[in-house]
């Protein structure tokens, strides 16, 4: 039944965008520290309202959490999305 409903909602999104230019965006985001931003990437990733230009980290270890992104977006299959690492 989940799968049902996960469909039918994939479905009306699709047709809601359909047509529709898809919002260009660029995600800031301290990614690894906690998982909020984990669930915010894969929210945006879902969305087909949305087509990521690239993600940005910006603070703390930003070496490392631009590897631990750019496995994340690898396992999704999304690793053609660039990593930015800030200061």
């Amino acid at each position: 039944m989940k799968k049902i409903i996960s469909l039918i909602l994939v479905f009306a999104t699709s047709i809601m965008v359909l047509g529709k230019e898809r919002q260009k965006i660029i995600f800031d985001c301290d990614f690894g520290g906690d998982i909020d931003d984990a669930f915010a990437v894969a929210l945006i990733l879902s969305s087909p309202e949305f087509e990521i230009l690239g993600l940005i980290m910006d603070h703390g270890n930003t070496p490392l959490r631009a590897r631990t992104a750019c496995k994340f977006l690898y396992e999704v299959g999304r690793d053609n999305i660039p990593v930015i690492v800030g200061k």
